[in-house]
């Protein structure tokens, strides 16, 4: 007997997180050149970042003190941004991670300029990078996930969430993928060899936050994505002979996410889901 494809949500994970970075560095008297100091500065901050391939963004703001006109202190402010561009550059860094870079010359200083000191902390460029933590997961997860462990239905217990695996759809519709045949013939023995089980199917989307709602169904114009995915998989069930009466439907949009940032197309794979509510037994 074949048993449904399940996968326990959350079991034992960490996800993605959003680390950011910030510093300043220093730049000589009418100098944009790196000196030492700062080049160990950008060297120490670039290494502190393990996985390079996760740096997303890079913002640069170059900064001049009150010495010589706006002008002249305009393209020197520039020229630091981009000294510490080129350095990072010179590291393999795409343009396209840097979303930002700008020169104020000697506007917005941190203070008067009044003493030597004051002026060498605005001869600056400020720094921030944004990157991913990477994912980590437990060896137990792990395992489980490479296994693809098939659970036996009648252990589970009233009120367990579960993943529906393999279930896809067409970017933007209800439409499901012919991946998705066989953990639906899963599905559908289960709820024909358990005649009482009542279950509640919950969709998501993947790729935008919760604040935008759900998202549009091209096959039907509708703001329901979620749930009309939920409802497809009823409907199969449905046109099996499953009653509606032993079903729930509900639209998750873009709650709940498995993967925090997504990146990757298995990123966006995971939070596409179904899951499963198991109701009554």
């Amino acid at each position: 007997m074949k048993f449904l494809t399940l996968f326990i949500a959350l079991l034992f994970c960490q996800f993605l997180h959003a680390q950011k970075a910030t510093k300043n560095i220093y730049f000589d008297f009418a100098k944009s050149e790196l000196n030492p100091i700062a080049t160990k500065a950008l060297s120490n901050l670039y290494d502190s970042i393990t996985d390079k391939n996760t740096i997303r963004r890079i913002y640069l703001y170059g900064y001049c003190d009150s010495v010589g006109k706006s002008g002249y202190n305009d393209t020197l402010s520039v020229k630091r941004v981009n000294a510490v561009k080129k350095f990072f550059a010179d590291k393999g860094i795409k343009d396209s991670s840097f979303k930002v870079m700008k020169g104020f010359g000697k506007q917005k200083p941190l203070n008067k300029n009044a003493t030597e000191k004051e002026r060498q902390a605005n001869r600056r460029v400020e720094l921030i990078i944004t990157y991913q933590k990477a994912r980590v997961i437990s060896a137990a997860a792990t395992q489980l996930a490479e296994e693809t462990k098939m659970i036996d239905t009648s252990k589970l217990k009233v009120g367990a969430k579960l993943i529906l695996r393999h279930i896809n759809f067409e970017g933007s519709m209800h439409r499901f993928l012919p991946s998705s045949k066989e953990s639906l013939e899963d599905l559908l023995k289960v709820m024909k060899d358990n005649p009482k089980m009542e279950i509640e199917i919950i969709g998501y989307i993947c790729c935008q936050t919760e604040e935008f709602g759900d998202g549009i169904d091209v096959e039907t114009g509708k703001k329901d994505l979620s749930e009309a995915r939920a409802k497809a998989v009823r409907d199969y069930l449905m046109g099996n002979g499953i009653k509606k009466s032993r079903m729930k439907c509900k639209g998750m949009a873009a709650k709940n996410k498995l993967i925090l940032q997504e990146i990757t197309e298995a990123d966006k794979a995971t939070n596409r889901r179904v899951e499963i509510v198991v109701l009554k037994k």
